[in-house]
């Protein structure tokens, strides 16, 4: 339901002409959007830099406490000790995540700066 209404309040705000809509989004009110939705993302995305959510999730069952308490018979979480991606099982924000994350920044970057107007547009597939 709130699907259909949204797509109906894109549809009418598609045909207004420019000038009413800087009057409904003031450009200050666009990018604090626009930003704060960034900030929003940070996080999330800093976990799939170093190796993906679930395993930036378990990192709190490697400390001290926690395996006292596996040692003494106390089981949590997942049935897994590592975390795993297909073959792979490397820690949360090993350097091999790590690398691969940055390799993937510096190819954004790359595209940003040298790439044509159809490689920018698309930069985040490309890389």
């Amino acid at each position: 339901g709130t699907s259909m209404v949204c797509c109906l309040l894109e549809l009418f705000l598609s045909v207004l002409p420019p000038k009413a809509l800087k009057a409904l989004f003031p450009p200050i009110v666009s990018s604090v959007t626009v930003m704060l939705i960034g900030v929003a993302l940070t996080g999330t995305g800093m976990k799939y830099w170093g190796g993906g959510v679930v395993c930036a999730e378990m990192v709190w069952q490697e400390h001290a406490k926690v395996q006292a308490a596996i040692a003494d018979g106390y089981s949590f979480g997942p049935p897994f000790s590592s975390c795993t991606a297909g073959e792979t099982s490397l820690g949360y924000g090993a350097t091999q995540y790590v690398g691969l994350g940055f390799s993937v920044l510096c190819a954004l970057v790359v595209i940003e700066l040298f790439g044509s107007v159809f490689m920018k547009n698309c930069n985040v597939i490309t890389a």
